[in-house]
């Protein structure tokens, strides 16, 4: 056993782990994308069908404030933000 109690592996085993680290994280930040975009596609589709910021922000656990300032817009510049392909734009 290792000092922090993890066995000892062998040095040439040390590349192949990294690379499947490096897939690894590669999938999860592509999975993390995803999911924010889906998430910001559907608060723009509640926006669009009239929903409130004050619901919005309830339905995600924060203050209206939060939920505009990080997805903000009325509905009518949330529809200019609309893609061809029917996507909304990534906010930040």
């Amino acid at each position: 056993m290792g000092v922090t109690g993890i066995p000892h592996r062998q040095p040439s085993e040390v590349p192949d782990r990294l690379t499947r680290l490096t897939a690894a994280l590669e999938r999860y930040e592509s999975g993390l994308r995803a999911l924010n975009q889906e998430l910001a596609d559907e608060i723009l589709a509640c926006r669009l069908a009239g929903a409130t910021w004050s619901e919005i922000g309830e339905r995600l656990g924060m203050t209206k404030q939060g939920a505009q300032k990080r997805w903000g817009g009325s509905p009518r510049e949330a529809r200019a933000s609309v893609h061809r392909d029917g996507c909304s734009e990534q906010r930040s």
